[in-house]
């Protein structure tokens, strides 16, 4: 057995796998924060080099804009949504994880909390081997198989996609919004879907009544959420933004 020969190709293997591995993830920081991009999959190629540069774009707005001394691991994968002539799903997102009881740390008792924002109050990452954020894009969007090939991504960081294209920057900006906490934990019937309220629930208001949706009975909630036009944002940062005592605006959730 050549020992030499054996050697030198363990150690080619090893540099290939390391390469490949550093090659998977791709690291921005920011003036508040640092996000990690884990490529999963649908990132290679010509195509795949405008979506990262696209993403990264995306994740440094938000490194800008968030403070946590703990990166945000986002796993990303491009593969096949949901995608016919009624509905297309251009991209899904959420927090991998969520944890309660974090009054310890300085957050609100009885509230989930996305895994990354829990780890920005404790000043540590509590699954550290585990993803903050998954994310999901659809690959098949613009092609023949979706709906004839209408649409398509626009992968420019400049904010102008062409007639029929979907900016996937903004998209990216979107769904990292989700996996951040910017998304409800309540079910149609007005129910909490993990017996605690998301952080986000409890900003949520009905304009109308002057009333928290989290201070709602179950079935009080349920009607609030189809208040079009009174259902809206209170927090307090927002409120001071637009000059007004009480919140009035309406607010999309999507």
């Amino acid at each position: 057995m050549n020992t030499n020969l054996t050697y030198c190709l363990v150690l080619t293997l090893a540099l290939l796998w390391t390469a490949s591995t550093a090659a998977s993830t791709v690291e921005v920081k920011g003036a508040g924060s640092t996000l990690v991009l884990n490529k999963i999959s649908g990132f290679d190629g010509a195509v795949g080099e405008q979506r990262e540069t696209a993403y990264k774009a995306a994740m440094a707005i938000w490194a800008d804009i968030l403070v946590s001394k703990v990166s945000i691991r986002i796993d990303a994968s491009w593969e096949p949504l949901t995608c016919s002539a009624s509905s297309i799903v251009l991209g899904s997102a959420g927090p991998f994880t969520t944890l309660v009881n974090a009054s310890v740390y300085g957050l609100t008792a009885n509230t989930r909390y996305p895994d990354a924002l829990y780890n920005a109050a404790k000043g540590s990452d509590a699954f550290p081997t585990l993803p903050d954020i998954t994310a999901k894009f659809n690959s098949v969007y613009g092609t023949a198989t979706c709906n004839g090939g209408a649409g398509g991504w626009y992968y420019g960081t400049d904010g102008n996609a062409p007639s029929g294209k979907k900016d996937f920057l903004t998209v990216a900006l979107h769904e990292i919004g989700h996996g951040l906490g910017i998304l409800d934990g309540l079910n149609s019937d007005g129910t909490f879907a993990n017996t605690n309220p998301f952080v986000y629930d409890r900003f949520l208001y009905n304009a109308e009544l002057k009333v928290s949706l989290v201070s709602q009975t179950a079935a009080a909630r349920a009607l609030s959420m189809k208040k079009d036009g009174k259902l809206v944002w209170s927090g307090a940062e927002v409120l001071s933004l637009i000059h007004i005592s009480e919140p009035t605006r309406p607010l999309y959730i999507s």
